[in-house]
Formats: structure tokens, sequence, C-alpha cells
């Protein structure tokens, strides 16, 4: 029974809860790009509860892609947590943040239980609405499967934000990692109006 239970969960097809069980997981969980949407919003949009936590907090120093994208020297400290998020209490995705400096005083006193970022930053009239992302599979380093409870070199979906103001000015750099089966990205795409010449 419990390498049914084992087989099933490397397939995302039922989780362990603490004090709770094994569930069913639901499959199909689709996140568009018609629009920005942080976590929370998603999660609250398809009715389920999104949480987190903060595992650890650090300042480490600006490498050359951080350094470019928010306008510091290289090597400046910056700002970075890593944050375990849930849905409906599952651990589901790792997300690591760096901060740009402007908005490192919001996020240093934030809880390490902070519902949503976006909210608390929206709430110091720092308004996120824009967005970028960078979206490929890569394997559960040993922090990945530590932190949301899975085998080293699992396949996760990994996406790479780059979050804005409306004016542009950076937020925030990120790189969120999905459990297998976790969420699900889809893209519309049209034809142009353009004539081809």
């Amino acid at each position: 029974m419990r390498r049914a239970l084992a087989q099933l969960a490397r397939h995302s097809l039922v989780v362990s809860r603490p004090r709770g069980g094994w569930v069913v997981e639901a499959r199909q969980r689709t996140q568009g790009f018609d629009r920005m949407q942080t976590f929370s919003q998603w999660a609250e949009s398809i009715g389920r509860v999104p949480g987190g936590r903060i595992a650890h907090r650090d300042r480490r120093p600006a490498d050359a892609r951080e350094a470019h994208a928010l306008g510091v020297r290289l090597g400046e400290p910056l700002l970075a947590f890593t944050r375990v998020r849930t849905l409906d209490g599952a651990d589901v995705m790792v997300e690591r943040s760096t901060w740009a400096p402007w908005v490192t005083p919001v996020i240093d006193v934030m809880p390490d239980d902070v519902d949503s970022t976006t909210r608390a930053l929206a709430r110091e009239g720092i308004a996120v609405t824009t967005g970028s992302h960078r979206i490929e599979a890569v394997p559960a380093s040993s922090e990945d499967a530590e932190l949301l409870g899975v085998r080293r070199s699992s396949p996760l979906l990994q996406v790479e934000r780059t979050i804005a103001t409306r004016e542009g000015r950076i937020v925030e750099l990120g790189v969120d990692r999905y459990r297998s089966g976790a969420i699900a990205f889809e893209v519309t795409a049209g034809v142009s109006g353009r004539a081809i010449v």
C-alpha cells in the first residue's frame, strides 16, 4: 500500500498532508499570460488557499545579471529570500526572490508567513503591474528536494521572472520552481493583422 501511494505521489496524483492523510490532487491548474497575475491572485481565482513561509533571508553580493538589471554595482549587497509557497497547505513551489534596493525597507519588515509580497508592497504605494517570464524544465536541487519533499533531480517547472512597476522600475528578480503537476501555463497566440510582403 505504501509503495502504491508513493508511486501515485511521484506522478502528482495524490499528496500526503501532515495529520491529514493522503489526498487526491486536482489535475489541471492552468495560469494564462493574458494579464499580470501573482501566485496568490491565481490561486484565489481557482478557489484555492495560497500560503507560504520564508525559509531563509540573506544579503548577498549582486552578480553581473542582477547588477545590470537593477542598476547597481557588481557585488553590491542585495536582499534575497527563499520562500516555500503552498496551495491548501500543500507545498507546491520554491520561490527565490532578489529585491531591488529601493524596496528593501518594505521587504525587510515583512513577516516570514506573509501571504502576498505584492499586496504588502501595494499597501506601501508600490504597485507591481508588469512582468516577463521565462519557463523551462529543470531538475530539483538538493535544497529544492528538501523544501518540497521530492527526490533530488525530480523534474520541476522553473519560471524565471522580472517584475516591475508601470513605469518600468524593476522591483524583483525571481525564480520559481513548481512541483510536477502543480501548475500549467497557457499562452494564446494569434495571427498578426499586418500584411506579409
